[in-house]
């Protein structure tokens, strides 16, 4: 009896099963929950639900998942968010594969022509890749329908190499080729392989080709890199010098480099002769050569320059452009004990001046006209003494060398020392080994002479001063 009811109950499951098939498809859809890809379940109808346990499918009325659950639903839940995932090495195919069409002529649609050489290509390649292109065939042009195109300005050598790059991302490069794949690329807009010729450039830079490379930056208006080399020229120009390299420069090129203070040179002579002369025909002094006393601006110049050199104590007010140091690096310096220490802000490095001929003991400093004053401070190195010094010296980044001047008026250490305009040097307060000071004196630099100013009020030391419009 129990057997037969179940079959009843079977056979009345699948009448039912029958009837729902029946009914028009709105209504099934009604019913059924669709299948759907997101944040919704996913589920089966229920007519596809497995047989459970004692071979009877248990129904339920309501559709979807909203029935009653049993261990026989096949409900699960999808991913919250979709996620791109690609293929590595997807790309560097796809530009294989259109090399390869090109290599075999296959689905080309247009002939490149150089130098009387033919080169079949894909357009929507080329309008992909280059700016010149991409106007050329979007403008109207006669050639935006041409099925051959001939380039003038370029070799074929030059135009196989850009092409090469724009089908494989690669540059084929050598010194002797860079100028054609340069002006090609150039010629054709393609930034990208300009960029790759400029790193190669740039790493080859060398003496045998610096001239070239700086002809070649100011011909294609590439400035950074002009730059960098222009940079190469100043630092090694004793080399070029001995290399004759000079001689490729044009008049204009050598005179911007000569009126660049980064010029690196040991001294001005080297550089009159490397203009003037070959090193097989050096003379000993420049007033030796004719046309130095014979032409008056020459002549003028030289007097100048004697002029400048033998009042060593005036030079601070006689600088000129001719005179300034041949350096862009600036430096702060600190005195400290007997050591005058440099720190350069450019390359952040540390370095000590050269020692003047007399010791200095925590002498007071100041820069006027780029030239370093060190004046005062203790007699000797002797910490239990109090007795101060009066000299002065004058220290010339140009020799590296140190000049002594006269000395102040009194002894002086823990003062002020300052340069108001470019002309003048004050020393201001102080102590000595008997009594805290309230006398000022300046040194005038064309004179060469200390003179005392008015006296402070109440004597100070160790203390701090600052020019405010002179």
């Amino acid at each position: 009896m129990e057997m037969e009811g179940a079959n009843q109950q079977l056979l009345q499951a699948e009448q039912q099963a029958v009837a729902d098939s029946q009914q028009p498809p709105s209504l099934l859809l009604q019913q059924q929950q669709p299948l759907v890809l997101g944040s919704r379940r996913k589920c089966w109808p229920e007519t596809s639900r497995a047989p459970s346990a004692g071979g009877v499918s248990p129904l339920s009325t309501s559709g979807g998942c909203g029935g009653a659950a049993t261990s026989s639903e096949k409900c699960f839940k999808a991913g919250q968010e979709s996620r791109m995932v690609s293929a590595a090495g997807y790309p560097a195919k796809l530009l294989s594969q259109l090399n390869l069409l090109r290599l075999c002529s296959d689905y080309c649609d247009l002939t490149l022509s150089a130098g009387g050489v033919q080169f079949p290509v894909h357009k929507n390649v080329l309008v992909a890749s280059s700016d010149y292109f991409r106007a050329a065939f979007s403008s109207g042009m006669r050639e935006a329908g041409a099925s051959c195109l001939e380039l003038k300005g370029v070799t074929a050598e030059g135009l196989q190499a850009v092409l090469e790059f724009v089908y494989t991302g690669s540059l084929a490069l050598s010194v002797d080729r860079a100028e054609d794949i340069l002006n090609t690329a150039s010629h054709l807009q393609i930034s990208e392989a300009v960029q790759l010729c400029i790193r190669f450039l740039q790493l080859a830079l060398s003496l045998d080709n610096c001239v070239e490379l700086l002809n070649l930056s100011e011909l294609y208006c590439l400035d950074e890199f002009g730059s960098n080399v222009r940079t190469f020229l100043l630092e090694n120009f004793e080399d070029l010098c001995r290399c004759g390299a000079l001689q490729r420069l044009t008049a204009a090129q050598l005179s911007d480099l000569l009126g660049d203070n980064r010029l690196r040179v040991a001294g001005e002579y080297l550089v009159f002769f490397a203009v003037w002369c070959t090193r097989e025909h050096l003379v000993e002094k420049v007033s030796c050569i004719g046309f130095m006393r014979d032409v008056p601006a020459c002549s003028d110049r030289l007097t100048e320059a004697k002029d400048y050199h033998l009042v060593v104590n005036k030079q601070p007010v006689m600088q000129t452009p001719r005179t300034r140091v041949r350096n862009h690096q600036r430096s702060v310096v600190m005195c400290h004990a007997e050591n005058l220490e440099a720190f350069n802000l450019a390359t952040k490095r540390h370095a000590f001046l050269k020692d003047c001929a007399v010791p200095l003991y925590n002498p007071c400093i100041c820069e006027l006209a780029n030239f370093l004053y060190a004046c005062g401070g203790r007699y000797d190195g002797n910490e239990a003494s109090e007795m101060a010094s009066a000299r002065c010296f004058r220290y010339d980044p140009r020799f590296d060398a140190w000049h002594e001047l006269v000395p102040m008026n009194e002894a002086r250490k823990d003062f002020a020392l300052v340069a108001t305009g470019n002309s003048c040097l004050m020393a201001i307060g102080g102590q000595d080994e008997n009594m805290v000071m309230c006398t000022v004196e300046r040194l005038c630099i064309a004179t060469g002479e200390w003179r005392f100013l008015p006296s402070l009020q109440h004597a100070v030391y160790c203390h701090a001063a600052a020019v405010c419009d002179s």
